[in-house]
């Protein structure tokens, strides 16, 4: 399962080759995805799920750490994705493409050596839950055609700030459902980054454009999406180690 997980992303990577501004009301969603989001003795975990990709974040604060992230696709084995040693975290995961069920689990790391993780599992996990995966329906040539054109920003937002560009296409992929959102092909946006993003970076905003409750950043180009993505994620101490 991992060894699939990291295939997929090398697959990936392979096919890489004020109002002055904008100020309105825009009534039609975001791109739809499924995102769930569970608290529990103070602890957050939030899934964001786009057909194939599943985007894991985390922010512990009464676990003792280390903790292993599990993940369970139907008819498959339990295997362990990640091992969680940092309050506040992320993973992407890419399922199997039949794939219509994963089961996510948290428990403290277990020696298994020859045994199954599941015979070391019991109703007593730190965290466990189900989810339903969205039917498939972006196209092989679709998805390359989106990571082509993206590739060129990821590198640069990379060179900059070391984002790792598959992280950097995965998210904005699950953000922007391969980049058929409203708010990546109208104003640039291409994480969802809200207008309270990116304040005192060096990357200017064309204003900001209102979804649902929400002020979104616009951007005059993709490019700037990107990069103001990487300052925020090397700048704001939430998402430092």
């Amino acid at each position: 399962m991992i060894g699939s997980f990291f295939f997929k992303l090398i697959f990936i990577i392979v096919f890489l080759f004020s109002c002055n501004g904008i100020c309105e009301e825009v009534k039609e969603p975001l791109f739809k995805k499924q995102s769930y989001e569970y608290l529990f003795d103070g602890n957050k975990l939030e899934f964001k799920i786009s057909n194939d990709l599943v985007f894991i974040s985390w922010n512990i604060k009464s676990l003792k750490l280390p903790v292993d992230l599990l993940i369970k696709e139907e008819n498959q084995e339990w295997q362990k994705l990640t091992k969680i040693d940092s309050q506040v975290g992320s993973f992407v995961y890419v399922s199997s493409i039949k794939t219509e069920e994963i089961e996510i689990a948290l428990t403290y790391p277990m020696n298994v050596e020859n045994k199954t993780i599941s015979s070391f599992l019991t109703d007593k996990n730190l965290f466990e839950e189900n989810f339903k995966l969205p039917p498939e329906d972006i196209k092989l040539k679709s998805a390359s055609d989106y990571i082509e054109k993206v590739l060129p920003w990821a590198r640069e937002e990379n060179g900059i700030y070391g984002t790792p560009v598959s992280i950097s296409i995965a998210q904005s992929a699950l953000e922007t459902g391969w980049g058929t959102s409203l708010l990546s092909q109208n104003y640039n946006n291409y994480f969802g980054l809200t207008s309270l993003w990116g304040i005192g970076s060096p990357y200017k905003k064309e204003g900001t454009v209102k979804i649902g409750n929400e002020e979104f950043n616009v951007y005059s180009a993709p490019i700037y999406s990107f990069l103001d993505h990487g300052w925020g994620l090397k700048n704001y101490s939430r998402y430092q180690n």
